[in-house]
């Protein structure tokens, strides 16, 4: 297993972003080391040691019916958004929302992410997907551009 500490947490990331985009930087050994799912699972519950992350379902103001699914199938598209609009309507906040997530530093800076159009079982299955750990990445970006800090 890969340590995560705070000094090759972002190099853990690094290499996973270049891993997912089928980067020939690199070698075999280190592609075969971890398999990605397990390896963005430990990168995120890192972050999520090292920073106060915050995920929120915010009411997704975008239509359901022509926004959920474009696959080409109208009945298919349907069928799709038909579920959709009962989750919502019987209280499911996951079937359709604006995702928002928030990180905090030890320092008090904080910046958040939003991602519109949703759609999943629960905020676990959110997480797992590779948009999560894009908007930590995009919210630790946001704090370093905006406040950085000395290494010590």
């Amino acid at each position: 297993m890969l340590p995560l500490g705070r000094s090759n947490l972002r190099l853990a990331d690094t290499l996973l972003s270049l891993q997912g985009e089928g980067s020939s930087l690199l070698t075999e050994k280190q592609t075969t080391m971890k398999k990605p799912p397990q390896l963005q699972e430990d990168i995120i519950k890192a972050y999520e040691r090292d920073y106060d992350i915050t995920l929120e379902a915010l009411p997704e103001t975008i239509r359901v019916r022509g926004n959920a699914l474009a696959s080409g199938d109208d009945a298919l598209d349907k069928e799709a958004e038909d579920e959709i609009i009962a989750r919502l309507e019987s209280g499911d906040v996951y079937a359709w929302f604006t995702a928002k997530v928030s990180v905090r530093d030890s320092h008090g800076r904080e910046a958040s992410d939003y991602l519109g159009a949703c759609s999943y079982e629960d905020g676990e299955d959110f997480k797992r997907g590779g948009y999560y750990l894009d908007m930590i990445r995009e919210c630790l970006d946001q704090i370093e551009l905006a406040d950085p800090l000395e290494i010590e």
